[in-house]
C-alpha cells in the first residue's frame, strides 16, 4: 500500500452564492448592458412593462429577491421576448441557490439574444453547479473566447477542467485568470489545487514505473514536510538514504525536521553527516554551529559559524548566530559588524537589537545601546501586533471557508492521496 500521505485532500474554495454575479447584475439593472441587446429591447415595452421592469431591477439591486422574481415573471408574461428579463431573472434564481431555475432563464435569455455574453458565462456556471461538466466546459469555452478579459469565465473554465480530471488544461486557465486578477483568492486556491494535482499525476506515474525508487520516498518526504508531518517526512527520507546513502541534502533535510521538532542532539547529527558528504555547506555549516549556541557552547560553535558565513554572508541567521558566540565569548569589537549585518538582512527581527544594545553598554557607547534598546521594544511590540492579525485574519478565512461550503466540490479525477 502507498502511504497515505502525498498530496493532502482538500475541499474546492467556492466563492458564495451570488458574489460572481454582482457585476452582471449591476450591468443588467443599472447600464443597461445586456438589456440593451435584449429583444424587444426595454423601450419598445408598453409604459406599464417598463415601470414593472424598473421596479423589479431596483428590487434586484436592493437584494428584495422574492420582489425582483415576481416583478421580472409579470414583466415576461408581457412580453416574453425580453432577453434581458430573463437574465435579470436568471440572476435572481442564482443568488437564492435555485440552479435549475437560473440555468432555464439564461438559457431563455441566449436564445432570444445569442450576442449575450454573459448568459453563456452563467449557463456555464449553472451547469458547473449541477455537476455537468461536459456541459460546463462547452459553455465555459464560448464563454472566454467571448469575454477573453473576463476573470470569472476563465476561474470557472479551471474549475471544470479540475472537475474534469484535467489538471494540465486547468493550469492554463487558472494561469491566464491570475494575469487578470493577482489578488484573487479563489484564482489562486483553485491554481495551487491544479498544480497538486498535476504533482500527482507524476507521482502515480512515478510509482507505475519503479515504486521502490528513492525518488518515489523524496517525494513523499518533501509532501510529508510540506504537511508539517514530521515523524512521516523522517522515515521518508531515511528510506532515501538507504537507497542513496551519499545523496547530497537529505541529511540537511532531516537536520531540520529535528531542529523544529526541539531534538538538538539527532539535528546538530544530521547536520554534521551533511558535512561529511559536502563539507563546503553553508547551511549545514551555520546550523550546526546554531545548535551548540543554543548549548551554551560558543567556543565550539565558532568555526562552523565562520566557516558558514563565509559562504551564505547574506544568511541573517548565520550572521546572527556568530554575532551571539563571539558576544558570548567577550569579543564584542567582532560581534558588532556581524549583528548589525544581521539586522540589515532582517529588518523585523527584534532580538538582534537586544544584542546590539548589550554589545554597545560593553563597548562604552551608552547612545546607540539606548537607541537598539528602544529599537529592540519597538519591533517586538510590531511582532506582537503582527501575530494578533494572523490570528485575526486566520478567523476571518475560517469564517470564509464555512461561507464557502454550500457550493458543490468537484471531484478529483483519483484519490488525492498517493499510496505506497
Amino acid at each position: 500500500m502507498r502511504e497515505q500521505a502525498y498530496f493532502a485532500h482538500s475541499n474546492h474554495c467556492c466563492r458564495p452564492r451570488g458574489c460572481c454575479a454582482v457585476w452582471w447584475t449591476l450591468i443588467a439593472v443599472m447600464c443597461g448592458g445586456p438589456v440593451a441587446r435584449a429583444e424587444p429591447a426595454q423601450a419598445d415595452l408598453p409604459a406599464a412593462v417598463a415601470r414593472e421592469f424598473a421596479a423589479a431591477s431596483q428590487a434586484q439591486k436592493a437584494g428584495d429577491l422574492d420582489h425582483a422574481i415576481e416583478g421580472y415573471r409579470r414583466v415576461l408574461k408581457a412580453a416574453p421576448g425580453f432577453a434581458g428579463a430573463h437574465f435579470n431573472l436568471g440572476l435572481c434564481y442564482d443568488s437564492g441557490g435555485k440552479t435549475r431555475e437560473a440555468l432555464g432563464e439564461f438559457d431563455a435569455a441566449r436564445k432570444l439574444d445569442a450576442s449575450l455574453e454573459a448568459a453563456t458565462l452563467f449557463i456555464g456556471i449553472e451547469d458547473y453547479r449541477l455537476r455537468r461538466y461536459p456541459d460546463a466546459r462547452r459553455a465555459l469555452d464560448q464563454a472566454v473566447n467571448a469575454l477573453p478579459k473576463d476573470k470569472e469565465a476563465w476561474l470557472w473554465l479551471g474549475k471544470t477542467q479540475l472537475a474534469l480530471g484535467r489538471p494540465d488544461q486547468a493550469v492554463e486557465a487558472l494561469e491566464t485568470a491570475r494575469t487578470l486578477d493577482a489578488k484573487d483568492l479563489n484564482v489562486l486556491y483553485n491554481l495551487g489545487l491544479a498544480y497538486t494535482r498535476l504533482s500527482k499525476r507524476m507521482y502515480d506515474l512515478m510509482y507505475q514505473i519503479d515504486p521502490q525508487s528513492y525518488l518515489v520516498h523524496l517525494t513523499l518526504a518533501e509532501s510529508y514536510t510540506a504537511q508539517k508531518e514530521t515523524k512521516e517526512a523522517i522515515r521518508e527520507y531515511q528510506e532515501v538514504l538507504k537507497l542513496r546513502p551519499r545523496m547530497a541534502g537529505i541529511h540537511q533535510a532531516l537536520g531540520a525536521l529535528y531542529y523544529d521538532a526541539a531534538d538538538r542532539d539527532s539535528a546538530r547529527r544530521e547536520f554534521l553527516a551533511e558535512l561529511e558528504i559536502d563539507p563546503d555547506n553553508p547551511e549545514a555549516l551555520y546550523k550546526a554551529g546554531m545548535i551548540l549556541v543554543d548549548q551554551h557552547r560558543y567556543a565550539e560553535a565558532l568555526p562552523y559559524l565562520q566557516r558558514g558565513v563565509a559562504g551564505a554572508p547574506d544568511a541573517a541567521l548565520a550572521q546572527h548566530n556568530l554575532g551571539q558566540a563571539l558576544f558570548h565569548l567577550g569579543r564584542f569589537n567582532e560581534a558588532l559588524p556581524h549583528l548589525q549585518r544581521a539586522a540589515q538582512l532582517d529588518t523585523d527581527e527584534p532580538t538582534v537589537h537586544y544584542l546590539l544594545s548589550r554589545c554597545f553598554q560593553q563597548l562604552n557607547q551608552p547612545a546607540e545601546a539606548e537607541a537598539e534598546l528602544a529599537l529592540f521594544e519597538k519591533l517586538g511590540k510590531r511582532q506582537k501586533d503582527k501575530m494578533a492579525e494572523r490570528v485575526t485574519a486566520e478567523t476571518e478565512k475560517r469564517r470564509v471557508r464555512g461561507d464557502m461550503a454550500a457550493d458543490p466540490v468537484a471531484p478529483a479525477a483519483a484519490s488525492e492521496t498517493p499510496r505506497r
